[in-house]
């Protein structure tokens, strides 16, 4: 939504570019709020994971874990598990409470 950035962005990486237009790849029938470049990223990330599946490249993950799925997770993941923040500070309270390596 930058003025000129398209050239900017070509001649800073000596690649050419162009502005990223959504609706070129949607049916008709869209949102006109989609017609922003600023959707560009999304819908192309969307088409790519289509692509992708359809391509056998990715497996989409089922939409209700199986039995055998839930008894497999790894540690924090689940509906018992913390948020993922907490987690985080609990390891890095661990870090600092360490004792130091005497090695160095």
């Amino acid at each position: 939504l930058l003025k000129n950035i398209d050239k900017l962005s070509a001649f800073h990486t000596g690649m050419s570019t162009r502005i990223g237009i959504p609706v070129e790849n949607l049916a008709h029938g869209y949102s006109e709020k989609l017609a922003s470049p600023i959707f560009a990223t999304s819908v192309g990330l969307l088409m790519k994971g289509i692509r992708d599946v359809s391509e056998g490249k990715v497996k989409p993950k089922p939409s209700t874990p199986t039995q055998a799925q839930t008894e497999e997770q790894p540690e924090g993941v689940g509906p018992d598990a913390k948020p993922w923040y907490e987690q985080v500070f609990k390891k890095t309270k661990e870090w600092f409470e360490a004792e130091p390596d005497s090695d160095f």
